[in-house]
């Protein structure tokens, strides 16, 4: 067990006040310890205490526009309402990109793959191309930090979704050493590949065990590893291709997440996500699941191995969680690191899993335990705070009526989504003011407080491509809502 000493707590204690000053974020505390920042993502807020540019870019679908979104002032949070005056509700916007705040250009866009031929290991020539993985939507995850509960907007994964940057500029090749960092959360997970912030690739497959050195965040169980499982606790199926009952505490929904083990945090080493190594097996106790509304998260690559933390984003310590060689079952030494960046996918373009992303940094070099605990306590001055759930719910019953294509009974559409459920569409009009929702063509809402020229219709057929046991009108078929919302 290692022993906080005084210079070490007191080094804490300063870091914490100056991070609660914005005097010194993140990165100026790395750089000074002499591991610079070769990477720095958040939507949250600036990673140095000068920083005043953009944190990240938001694209208006419909409106085909861009705004950059910066920081209430240098070195502080995001501008929330400079976010909303082009995307104030979910469904409109999706981030396009995620600025790299250390000057390195190693900003983060939607992964695309599809001039990439896929590997087929010496098995004949490839098949098939990548594909292009989709965004988050920009306005979808809401979140408190600070002492006067400032909003700012944090990046909401499900799958499918992914960012990547191959053409990096100072992150560690080959068996350079590096240590990185990740706040996300502990109430959002999944059991597939690969909920992953880190070092890749620079292609779009798989180049083998050690070609890339990133933090997985999850229960996926590669080889049937595991982190510590309380008595009682389910797992997930192991990671296998083409496994049954994948959803098994795979994070899709409450049901599925039920007295589930994990998550860990992990090390995505290529040809295996891990939560232990060397003599640890496949089990390694000392990895505790982390539950916390914020998690933050630490991989430390070094030549003889790997180290991995974790702890509560919001108060305490680091904890280690593994601190050893690297996995015997491959040949991860040395490593054989590309330097690509990756954010919610693996290396080889998997992108089946869930979670959230708020603030990450890549340095040079190993860090040192003092190093790590003053990086946590400037996390928790963040003061990370999760926004009460909305809970939005129809009153009565919903009639059908016609629409018009030049004539919308209930104006135009507000959103138009392939998630698209009755509450998503209430909420939306929640969020607008408005009194009644509409659900129309099975992915279309529409807000009012009042409808124009209505007939009624027979035609509201179409399910809900989010809930497929609910209605979302028809074609030029609208179901009315009367709703209600609360936090």
């Amino acid at each position: 067990m290692r022993v906080t000493t005084i210079s070490t707590l007191l080094l804490l204690l300063t870091q914490a006040a100056a991070a609660a000053g914005s005097s010194q974020g993140p990165c100026d505390i790395l750089g000074a310890a002499g591991n610079p920042c070769v990477a720095a993502h958040s939507t949250v807020r600036a990673l140095y205490a000068s920083y005043a540019g953009p944190l990240y870019t938001v694209f208006h679908n419909q409106k085909n526009l861009s705004s950059d979104i910066g920081v209430l002032k240098p070195g502080g949070f995001a501008d929330a309402q400079q976010h909303e005056s082009l995307c104030p509700i979910e469904g409109e916007c999706v981030i396009s990109c995620v600025v790299d705040q250390s000057g390195n250009g190693n900003h983060l866009r939607p992964r695309d793959d599809r001039g990439v031929p896929q590997k087929t290991h010496g098995k004949g020539p490839p098949t098939r191309f990548g594909h292009l993985h989709n965004p988050v939507d920009a306005t979808k995850h809401k979140l408190h930090v600070g002492g006067d509960n400032t909003e700012v907007f944090g990046m909401y994964f499900d799958p499918g979704m992914g960012y990547k940057n191959n053409r990096t500029k100072g992150i560690a090749t080959g068996d350079e050493t590096e240590t990185m960092y990740a706040v996300m959360t502990g109430n959002r997970w999944g059991n597939g590949c690969c909920f992953d912030y880190g070092n890749s690739e620079l292609g779009g497959y798989s180049d083998g065990a050690g070609t890339m050195e990133a933090i997985f965040w999850g229960t996926a169980r590669w080889r049937g590893n595991t982190g510590y499982a309380e008595p009682g606790c389910i797992l997930a199926t192991p990671e296998a291709p083409n496994r049954t009952n994948a959803t098994i505490c795979d994070g899709s929904s409450p049901e599925t997440s039920k007295n589930c083990c994990g998550p860990w945090v992990g090390a995505d080493l290529e040809s295996g996500m891990y939560y232990g190594g060397g003599g640890s097996g496949n089990v390694n106790e000392r990895n505790k699941p982390l539950r916390h509304d914020f998690v933050s998260l630490m991989l430390k690559g070094r030549h003889d191995g790997f180290m991995l933390k974790g702890g509560d984003a919001a108060q305490g310590e680091f904890a280690t969680m593994y601190d050893g060689p690297r996995p015997t079952a491959g040949s991860y030494t040395p490593m054989k690191k590309e330097g690509a960046i990756i954010l919610g996918t693996g290396g080889d373009q998997s992108n089946g899993d869930r979670g959230n992303f708020y603030e990450g940094y890549m340095v040079t070099g190993v860090t040192t335990d003092a190093t790590d605990d003053a990086v946590q306590a400037n996390i928790i001055a963040v003061g990370y705070k999760a926004l009460p759930a909305l809970h939005c719910a129809e009153v009565g019953k919903s009639t059908c009526y016609k629409d018009h294509p030049g004539a919308r009974i209930m104006g135009d559409v507000v959103i138009a989504s392939n998630g698209m459920t009755r509450e998503l569409c209430m909420e939306a009009c929640f969020g607008r003011n408005q009194r009644l929702a509409g659900v129309e063509d099975g992915g279309q809402c529409m807000c009012g407080n009042s409808i124009n020229g209505a007939a009624s219709s027979t035609n509201c057929t179409m399910a809900c491509p989010g809930s497929r046991s609910e209605g979302c009108g028809g074609y030029m078929a609208i179901d009315i809502l009367n709703f209600s919302c609360h936090y």
